[in-house]
């Protein structure tokens, strides 16, 4: 079974966090599943619009989250990865 997760921007310095997703009032939070009640410091909020969903592992065991640009290791064409709801990734080609 794969494993839910997301990844926002912080609101407050600008890295990365890791955890569950959610909206309360139009402000997106994403929180750390550390127990079964979550108390407000494992809740974060994000940078609106900047959530992303966790798909899968790439070739070198890196996390690959929706819209990470990606390289496909044969052909070198650049894309970004979005979710394709046939468990699958599908990559789009970039212009340059």
């Amino acid at each position: 079974m794969r494993k839910i997760k997301f990844r926002g921007l912080s609101a407050v310095n600008g890295q990365y966090v890791y955890g569950n997703y959610l909206t309360v009032g139009g402000t997106e939070y994403i929180y750390e599943e550390t127990h079964p009640f979550f108390t407000e410091g494992d809740l974060h909020e994000i940078k609106s619009g900047s959530a992303a969903e966790f798909l899968d592992n790439d070739c070198n065991g890196r996390e690959v989250y929706e819209m990470d640009k990606l390289r496909h290791p044969l052909t070198g064409i650049r894309s970004r990865a979005h979710i394709k709801r046939v468990a699958a990734i599908q990559y789009n080609e970039l212009e340059n």
